[in-house]
């Protein structure tokens, strides 16, 4: 009832309440008069990042659902397990197996609740089997751990200011992919360029690229086989040994298989 880490202040014990004691779930369908509202659909939020995939102005089209306030909670309740929820920004029209939940106390707070371990095993509690959906009766009669608002206010604020950092680095990420795209693009020639010479070049390099063989600018410092994969006492040695699958990975500190003494004299590496 202690969580490990918590702001100067807060001692009491967390308190286990239902979930539909600290939220509800909104019905409220969409008419008419809500034509202009964006409307929300499962492809519209990124999985497990809690973001929308497309702009606002994207997303006007007519389709009815629950109508959500700015805000409210929307948790894809088919296939729980893929993880779309989001935080609504603005209100709009969620379409689809969502559930609109609103928050009776501390909105933040409980939009990282359905984040955490404990909702998301219980709302895999799913029924059905080639369409599993969550349980509203058996989610919202759960009990989750709460601590008092003003300590669910400063929790839930400073995981929404982690999100935004996050969110700033992935938009810097992204600007930072566009650029190596434009340098790929514009510092090195195509094969087609009529003038050999890329577009954008150090000031010190006028001159023109000339065209070489892939062999003639790299060596091949050794050759390899696999030892049989049959003889178990090929492996499990020392010798680190680099496979395809090693090559995935961008950096490697650790191969995932090594090779022992035996198993190096029975390989054709030189």
């Amino acid at each position: 009832m202690y969580p490990k880490v918590r702001f100067r202040g807060f001692d009491e014990p967390w308190k286990n309440k239902k979930f539909l004691t600290f939220s509800s779930k909104i019905t409220k369908n969409s008419t008419s008069d809500d034509i202009d509202f964006p409307r929300i659909e499962f492809e519209n939020i990124v999985s497990g990042e809690g973001k929308l995939a497309q702009n606002r102005s994207k997303l006007n089209h007519i389709k009815s659902g629950i109508k959500f306030d700015k805000g409210d909670i929307l948790f894809g309740k088919l296939r729980p397990y893929l993880k779309n929820w989001w935080l609504a920004e603005f209100p709009g029209v969620a379409v689809g197996d969502f559930w609109v939940i609103r928050a009776k106390d501390n909105r933040y707070f409980l939009y990282y609740l359905i984040q955490a371990p404990l909702f998301e095993k219980v709302s895999n509690y799913t029924t059905g089997t080639k369409m599993p959906r969550s349980d509203w009766n058996y989610v919202s009669n759960t009990f989750f751990k709460l601590p008092k608002i003003d300590e669910q206010e400063k929790i839930g604020r400073i995981l929404d200011k982690v999100d935004s950092l996050l969110s700033l680095q992935q938009r810097k990420l992204e600007l930072e992919k566009q650029l190596k795209f434009f340098l790929f693009q514009n510092a090195i020639p195509s094969k087609e360029a009529v003038i050999f010479k890329p577009k954008i070049r150090f000031r010190e390099f006028q001159d023109k690229w000339k065209y070489a063989k892939l062999s003639e600018i790299y060596n091949t410092d050794c050759s390899g086989g696999t030892p049989s994969v049959k003889n178990k006492t090929f492996y499990g040695g020392n010798i680190p040994f680099l496979t395809i699958s090693d090559l995935n990975n961008k950096k490697i500190y650790k191969t995932q298989k090594t090779l022992s003494k035996k198993g190096l004299e029975n390989s054709s590496a030189k």
